[in-house]
């Protein structure tokens, strides 16, 4: 993979954060059972069989291109036989009322606006955190990798099974240099507590999968395997890092020196709860 090692302007950064987005999702579901993957003009959708939304969406790219909103019934129509949560992704910047409206109009509605950030590794240092008790390790083996797994569960609060889908590319391509994805897990006292992934695509690394578990945050854990996603970026010759931040990532990541260069618009819609009456005698 060549490697964006010229400025690359905050515009172009903003649209390769979605593009690398819908990248990782590609690497994580195609390797799921039952994973569906599917690039459109305008528009990219995918499904991992899952019953929950963070395994299946959609990424508007082009909004001009999607030929929206004529194509929300056809794209929702799989996950809607198969009763499958999912979210809408759109830079903010691009969408429209119209488009905010069908969306509301089927049942799709917005959850949250999140930044997406860049760092450029050759313009910002990379300071090494003081925690002495605290030891950043790349994934090398599939024992290191359930450690990263068992920690993202308890991190994000979701079941192993789940967190499964996106350490399969490492289950399934190793661990190498040239490895579609990379993992990082930090020990405190030897203790996995937190993890990080790192996704290469269209010549820049994006950092994904950051989180600690309850009782080792405000350690300044998140922001040691935030660096430690940076500097192996470095050692793989990007210049580049990119990612999308929570509300309680943002502040972090501002302080280590990420920059935002656009804002996501996500969109949630939940298959609706059918109640079953039983007949009365």
């Amino acid at each position: 993979m060549s490697r964006r090692l010229d400025p690359i302007s905050p515009a172009e950064l903003g649209n390769l954060v979605c593009e690398n987005m819908s990248d990782a999702f590609e690497c994580w579901v195609t390797l799921a059972p039952k994973g569906k993957f599917i690039r459109e003009d305008g528009i990219v959708n995918f499904s991992s069989g899952i019953k929950f939304f963070m395994g299946n969406g959609v990424f508007i790219t082009d909004l001009a291109s999607a030929s929206f909103p004529q194509m929300i019934g056809p794209t929702m129509a799989p996950f809607v036989e198969q009763s499958l949560p999912m979210f809408w992704i759109i830079d903010t910047a691009k969408r429209s009322e119209t488009f905010t409206e069908s969306l509301v109009a089927a049942e799709i509605h917005h959850a949250v606006d999140m930044p997406g950030m860049a760092f450029d590794l050759e313009e910002s240092p990379l300071t090494e955190p003081e925690l002495p008790d605290v030891e950043v390790r790349r994934v090398t083996d599939q024992i290191m990798l359930a450690d990263w797994v068992n920690a993202a569960a308890q991190g994000f609060g979701l079941t192993p099974e789940f967190v499964e889908l996106f350490a399969r590319p490492g289950a399934a391509h190793g661990f190498s240099d040239s490895a579609p994805m990379h993992f990082l897990t930090a020990y405190l006292n030897g203790r996995p507590v937190a993890t990080s992934s790192l996704i290469p695509s269209r010549g820049v690394a994006g950092i994904y999968c950051v989180c600690t578990i309850a009782d080792a945050r405000n350690k300044g854990i998140g922001g040691a395997i935030t660096q430690a996603s940076n500097a192996l970026a470095a050692q793989l010759g990007f210049r580049y890092t990119l990612l999308q931040a929570s509300k309680m990532g943002r502040p972090v990541y501002e302080r280590l020196g990420f920059k935002q260069v656009c804002q996501l618009s996500e969109y949630i819609w939940n298959p609706p709860v059918t109640v079953e009456i039983p007949e009365s005698d």
